[in-house]
């Protein structure tokens, strides 16, 4: 894959389904970003947890090496009390 200084990959975290989106500065708008793949890493419910963060681990790992992204954005998780 051709390298491209601007290309991000994006990890929406979850033990189950953990999606995963590639993103680079547009070619065409210097201020604009575009899509480039996405998708989900979806692991076996019956699986121990190693088993399982062993899949994620090597799907992203193949991502990283196929689009080559230069940053990682991963989103961070929210919990809060008194949901209302």
């Amino acid at each position: 894959m051709e390298k491209n200084n601007t290309r991000i990959i994006s990890i929406d975290v979850g033990l189950a389904t953990t999606g995963w989106a590639i993103i680079q500065k547009s070619a065409q708008f210097s201020n604009k970003m575009e899509l480039i793949e996405y998708g989900p890493i979806i692991t076996e419910a019956g699986l121990e947890m190693g088993d399982r963060l062993e899949q994620i681990f090597t799907r992203l790992s193949e991502l990283i090496d196929e689009f080559e992204p230069i940053e990682m954005a991963i989103e961070s998780l929210f919990f809060f009390k008194n949901q209302k």
